[in-house]
């Protein structure tokens, strides 16, 4: 069933209803977040990020770059080209090793 010009999404007055910049930040993002909430979301954002730039970065090298969990739940990076395999437990000793290998342009 369709509905007709007189239904759908109208308010009391027979006009679309109108949404404040409260409403609208509280569709953008569900519910309203707390800044410890967003903060997190950024950090793990920009964790994504230099993962994704360590990986590309990798590749262009030969190197297959994955990010794993350890035993004790913790991430791992390990790094593989033929047969060598070198494992990193965080993504700035990742970061040093491609600088130092000439993995990330300057």
């Amino acid at each position: 069933m369709t509905p007709n010009k007189s239904e759908g999404l109208t308010g009391t007055s027979g006009q679309p209803p109108r949404h404040t910049n409260a409403d609208t930040a509280d569709c953008a993002h569900g519910l309203a977040e707390s800044p410890n909430v967003q903060t997190a979301q950024h950090a793990a954002a920009l964790m994504a990020k230099r993962v994704a730039t360590a990986t590309a970065q990798a590749a262009l090298r030969g190197i297959a770059l994955h990010r794993i969990e350890a035993d004790d739940g913790r991430p791992l990076f390990v790094a593989t080209r033929d047969y060598l395999t070198a494992s990193f437990t965080d993504i700035s000793a990742v970061e040093a090793w491609l600088t130092q290998i000439g993995g990330i342009a300057q």
